[in-house]
């Protein structure tokens, strides 16, 4: 601290304290679940049904840890917001300012990860739906030419017989 910024009373410097080491756990979280959509969006385009379940259940795992710590900064996140006007002029409230924003950048970019992986999946099973329509088509003809065909044939039998 220089000193110009202003102390924050002990209590408020602990919470400022342990919510920077929130927001730090928090971050590598998001880039855990960035990390892990990329690997879902990677098993789908190489339609990976094994890895994309493997890389969706280490995902909730990683996203269930990050709800627990959300839990557990919700109180000290209401303690920061009663600091006073001049905590912005803090070097560690500047620093969390900077974590939010971290968080914040890593969030847009698991969306942006998840709406392109929600497309190709939406493609995949427009490409699924056409083929099968495709075989029930074909199980169609193959149906009407089994009626046109008659199923007995009697050349044979009379080959058989004479021969």
């Amino acid at each position: 601290m220089t000193p110009a910024e202003p102390t924050a009373p002990a209590g408020r410097a602990d919470d400022l304290d342990a919510y920077a080491g929130g927001l730090e756990a928090e971050c590598a979280l998001l880039a855990d679940i960035l990390h892990l959509a990329s690997a879902q969006h990677a098993a789908c385009r190489g339609d990976d049904v094994g890895a994309m379940t493997a890389a969706t259940r280490e995902r909730e795992a990683v996203a269930a840890r990050l709800e627990v710590l959300e839990a557990r900064l919700v109180p000290v996140r209401a303690a920061i917001a009663s600091i006073s006007g001049d905590a912005d002029r803090d070097s560690r409230f500047l620093r969390i300012s900077a974590r939010h924003r971290e968080a914040a950048a890593l969030v847009g970019r698991v969306l942006t990860q998840d709406r392109a992986t929600l497309a190709l999946l939406d493609e995949q099973a427009a490409r699924r739906r056409d083929v099968l329509h495709q075989l029930e088509a074909g199980e169609a003809t193959l149906a009407a030419y089994r009626r046109a065909i008659p199923t007995g044939t009697p050349n044979a039998g009379l080959l058989n017989r004479l021969g």
